[in-house]
């Protein structure tokens, strides 16, 4: 006898619903975004909470980002959204406030570890492609 399973873990994917509110499904984008070097990203929700993963198959899965029941409503407004990928690494908006007017702070992750790189305060300027790879910031020297 032969019993064949079917598995959402086979894209990443496992969560994404909520029964008692629906409504999540509006404004949390459960699409899973490819990266080179085999590299994906997804978000994920349930009732309790909602999180981004980046993952390597066979080499790492890491929860960037999560929010609780309290605020997943915010989840399209806080945390790690994508910005742009560059041939190393992922350059993410990290936003800490929803709304506060605020300036953004900036996340590069490395593509072959998911490990923080550096984190960056707001950025003037990243370059949109991957043949000058700049990013542009102010820092402050005491």
């Amino acid at each position: 006898m032969c019993l064949l399973l079917f598995s959402p873990l086979a894209n990443g994917q496992n969560n994404c619903n909520c029964v008692d509110n629906p409504k999540y499904s509006s404004f949390i984008n459960c699409d899973t975004i490819t990266f080179n070097n085999d590299i994906i990203l997804y978000r994920q929700f349930n009732c309790d909470s909602s999180w981004l993963t980046i993952e390597k198959k066979g080499f790492y899965k890491t929860i960037l980002n999560k929010l609780n029941k309290r605020l997943i409503d915010l989840t399209p407004k806080l945390g790690y959204q994508f910005a742009h990928e560059y041939s190393n690494s992922i350059l993410f908006i990290n936003r800490q406030v929803s709304g506060g007017g605020l300036p953004m702070n900036y996340e590069l992750i490395d593509k072959k570890t998911g490990t923080t790189i550096q984190k960056y305060r707001p950025i003037i300027y990243y370059s949109p492609n991957n043949s000058s790879e700049i990013i542009v910031t102010v820092i402050r020297v005491c």
